[in-house]
């Protein structure tokens, strides 16, 4: 189709985007010409949108992950798209290579801030360091940075170097995931004697890959 947008998604690895992203892939994909890159190890995929990259959610090998961005790079190349989601901290870690040489839109996309955030060991800081230095990278070439509970985004935006112009706070659930799921607080909800139901679904604390569904159900 003429004018049409031509989007990449980059997300950990393809059971994320089954579980989590499926629906909003495949509904945006009605208009656009979507290209999901991820790891799909364990999968027989036959989709020419569809592209592998080993990004090693947990390797903090500097050479090894220098390597992946350099691969990324190459496919954005190839597409040549106009937009490109990073979704969750590695794929924004390893962005960055990618984005600088590309005039596409940038769009980082935070679903939780995780284990580097929740935990204070020396792997998790340098985690933080780098996370902060491609964040800083990505302020600096306009890029939008989309929160989906405000938590996250009071405490990525404790650095001030966030535009507050480059920053949305949405639900990337389809349907629109009604927003009172992201404002209540459990202790409030006590103290008002108001009756809740407790969900377990950040990727801090959920292992299981029922975490996107769920919150479609409960919605």
């Amino acid at each position: 189709m003429k004018n049409q947008n031509k989007i990449i998604f980059v997300i950990n690895n393809y059971e994320f985007y089954l579980t989590h992203r499926f629906n909003l892939l495949k509904h945006l994909a009605q208009k656009n010409d979507i290209h999901l890159i991820t790891n799909t190890t364990g999968f027989k995929i036959d989709s020419k949108n569809i592209h592998h990259l080993d990004i090693g959610r947990k390797s903090m090998n500097i050479f090894k992950n220098l390597k992946t961005s350099l691969e990324l790079s190459s496919l954005v190349k190839r597409i040549d798209p106009t937009h490109i989601f990073f979704i969750s901290f590695k794929p924004i870690a390893l962005g960055v290579i990618p984005s600088l040489f590309s005039k596409a839109k940038k769009y980082l996309i935070f679903s939780g801030l995780g284990y580097s955030f929740i935990n204070n060991s020396f792997k998790a800081r340098i985690a933080r360091i780098a996370i902060n230095i491609a964040l800083r990278i990505f302020s600096i070439l306009g890029s939008k940075f989309i929160f989906q509970n405000p938590d996250d985004r009071k405490l990525i935006n404790k650095s001030g170097f966030i535009q507050e112009k480059n920053i949305e706070q949405l639900t990337t659930g389809i349907p629109p995931i009604n927003g009172n799921f992201y404002i209540h607080k459990i202790r409030d909800l006590l103290n008002e004697n108001k009756k809740f139901i407790l969900s377990v679904m950040s990727p801090a604390f959920c292992t299981d890959p029922t975490c996107g569904p769920q919150l479609e159900t409960l919605n």
